[in-house]
C-alpha cells in the first residue's frame, strides 16, 4: 500500500477525493476513495503506474487515520505562521505612519511579560521600530499599545499546531495497533487513536486567536484614514474634495473579519452519535481544519488591506525607515501602486496578498 501510495504521489494520479464525509473519528469517505483509486476501481486525473492489492484485513486500517484532516491542518499551520511574521512587519509600518510610542514594546515589558509569543513581538517590533522619530502621543491605540499581547496569543497557538501537527503527522494512529512484541510475537490492539481530539483543539484555538488578533488589525485601519493620526487626508484621498481614498478598505476588512469569526467557531463542540450509538462522540477535527484553512484566506485578505493603507501612508508622509527591516518592507512593497486617485482598489490587494510571504521573511 505504500508503494502504491508512494507511486500515485509521484505520478500525480489522485483521485477526486470529496470534502463532506470525515467526523474527526478517521477521514472514511476521504480515504475510501484513495483506496478504490489504488484498486482501479476509482478515477484518478492521470493514469496509476500500477494497481495496489488489498487483503482482507487492510481495508480498516487504511481508513481509519484522519490523514486528510492532518494534510489540511499542516497546510494551514504554514499559513499562518507566516501571516503571523507578516503581521509584524504591517504592524510596524502602521506604527511608522503614525508615530507610535515605542514604550509598548520596551525591553521592561519584554521582561514582565511570561509568554514566548507576546515576547518575540516585542522583540521583533524593537528591531523594526528602531531610529523612528519621536512619539506623537504618550499612549497609542490599542492597535498598536496591545499588539504583543494580542498577537502573542496566536503566534504561540501557531507553534502549539505546529507540533501536534508534526505529531500526528509522524503518529501511527490507525486502528487497530500493530507493533512487535518483546515476545517475538505481534502486538494487535483496538483503540480510539482515530479520535483527533488533539488536532481539532489546536485547530480551534489557533483559529479563535488569529480572529481576536484580527479584531485590531481593523482598528490599525481605522487608525491609518484618520487625519489626527497621520496629518494625512483623510481616508488617504488624493485631497480632492470629496474623495474616498482607501476607505473602502475599512469595508472589505470589517467584512472579512466577520468571515473570520464565523470561521472561529469552535468545531470541537460539535458532537454526534452513530453507528447503532457505539461510536457516541466525534472530534470534527476535519471541519476544524477546514475553517482553518478558510481563517488563512480571510486574514490574507485582511492583512493585505492594512498594508496598502500602511504603505500609502508611509509613502505620503515621505518618511524615510532607519531600521533596515522596514527598508527591505518598503522595497518590497514597490510593486504597489503609487496613484492616490480614487479607483477599484481590488488590484491593490491582490497585488498586497502576493507580498506578504516576502515581508515575512524579514523577521
Amino acid at each position: 500500500m505504500l508503494d502504491g501510495l508512494a507511486a500515485m504521489i509521484a505520478a500525480d494520479a489522485l483521485p477526486e477525493v470529496r470534502e463532506h464525509g470525515s467526523i474527526g473519528t478517521g477521514d472514511l469517505t476521504a480515504l475510501a476513495t484513495t483506496a478504490l483509486a489504488l484498486m482501479g476501481d476509482a478515477p484518478t486525473v492521470r493514469p496509476l503506474p500500477f494497481k495496489t492489492v488489498f487483503g482482507a484485513h487492510d481495508a480498516l486500517p487504511f481508513i481509519s487515520s484522519n490523514a486528510a484532516a492532518i494534510g489540511d491542518a499542516a497546510m494551514a499551520c504554514v499559513d499562518l505562521r507566516v501571516l503571523g511574521r507578516a503581521c509584524v512587519v504591517i504592524a510596524a509600518l502602521t506604527y511608522l505612519a503614525v508615530d507610535g510610542n515605542p514604550e509598548a514594546f520596551a525591553e521592561v515589558v519584554e521582561q514582565v511579560t511570561p509568554f514566548e509569543g507576546a515576547q518575540q513581538v516585542c522583540r521583533w517590533m524593537r528591531a523594526l521600530t528602531a531610529g523612528a522619530g519621536p512619539a506623537a502621543r504618550i499612549q497609542d491605540p490599542f492597535g498598536l499599545r496591545t499588539l504583543p499581547q494580542t498577537l502573542g496569543p496566536a503566534l504561540d497557538a501557531f507553534a502549539h499546531l505546529d507540533a501536534v501537527v508534526a505529531r500526528l503527522a509522524n503518529a501511527p494512529s490507525e486502528n487497530p495497533v500493530i507493533q512487535p512484541g518483546s515476545d517475538g510475537h505481534g502486538v494487535i490492539a483496538h483503540h480510539g487513536g482515530f479520535h483527533a481530539a488533539y488536532l481539532t483543539t489546536a485547530l480551534d484555538t489557533a483559529v479563535i486567536t488569529a480572529a481576536q488578533s484580527a479584531k485590531l488589525v481593523v482598528a490599525r485601519l481605522a487608525t491609518l484614514v484618520d487625519p489626527d493620526f497621520t496629518g494625512l487626508p483623510a481616508f488617504l484621498g488624493d485631497g480632492t474634495p470629496g474623495a474616498s481614498g482607501i476607505m473602502v478598505l475599512e469595508y472589505v476588512g470589517s467584512g472579512v473579519l466577520g468571515d473570520l469569526r464565523a470561521a472561529a467557531t469552535p468545531a470541537g463542540l460539535q458532537t454526534v452519535v452513530l453507528s447503532q450509538g457505539v461510536e457516541e462522540d466525534a472530534s470534527f477535527a476535519s471541519l476544524a481544519a477546514r475553517q482553518a484553512l478558510d481563517a488563512v484566506g480571510n486574514l490574507r485578505i485582511l492583512l493585505a488591506c492594512e498594508l496598502v493603507a500602511a504603505v500609502r501612508a508611509v509613502r505620503s508622509r515621505g518618511i524615510t525607515p532607519a531600521s533596515e527591516g522596514l527598508r527591505r518592507a518598503l522595497a518590497v512593497c514597490e510593486k504597489l501602486p503609487g496613484s492616490l486617485v480614487d479607483r477599484d482598489l481590488s488590484p491593490d490587494i491582490e497585488v498586497a496578498e502576493g507580498l506578504l510571504g516576502e515581508l515575512a521573511q524579514i523577521l
